[in-house]
């Protein structure tokens, strides 16, 4: 019987495995993100998977881009099935802070990712944060292009 149980524990993932991460401030957020996104999660859908990990698939209407790199828009992200300690547990209806990762860009999890809305103070507080820094960079970004573009007319003479 001890055996079973021993050959058994062996062979099941553990669940008392955690995932553990910190939850980034505004700035390192903002400056190690590629993508940033207030997103609606509108279908959710679960891919089976023989070989390889299942994956959760989310469809997205993006609300607000904080930040973005190069790249086509994103439209869906997928997470790992809910056994995973670190998913994301992705909801219809439900507006989520992403940062996107991994070899294609659409990954979250919930050290990268947050749900948001109502009531969530610190999510709120955060949320003012990134859209500070956005604008700031915006600004910054439009005052050097200013600075440049006399310089460049004035060559055109």
């Amino acid at each position: 019987m001890l055996a079973l149980l021993v050959a058994g524990g062996l062979s099941m993932p553990s669940l008392a495995q955690a995932c553990s991460c910190l939850k980034r401030d505004a700035a390192s957020l903002f400056k190690t993100s590629d993508r940033l996104v207030i997103a609606r999660v509108t279908r959710v859908q679960y891919q089976r998977a023989w070989i390889g990990e299942a994956r959760i698939w989310g469809d997205l209407q993006v609300l607000e881009t904080l930040k973005a790199s190069a790249g086509p828009p994103l439209t869906k992200v997928w997470t790992e099935p809910e056994i995973s300690m670190c998913s994301l547990p992705l909801i219809v209806g439900q507006v989520y802070l992403l940062e996107p990762y991994g070899e294609d860009g659409i990954k979250v999890d919930h050290c990268s990712s947050r749900a948001i809305g109502t009531g969530d103070a610190q999510g709120e507080q955060l949320l003012r944060q990134l859209r500070q820094i956005r604008d700031e960079r915006r600004r910054q970004a439009e005052a050097s292009a200013g600075r440049q573009a006399p310089a460049a007319s004035a060559g055109r003479r």
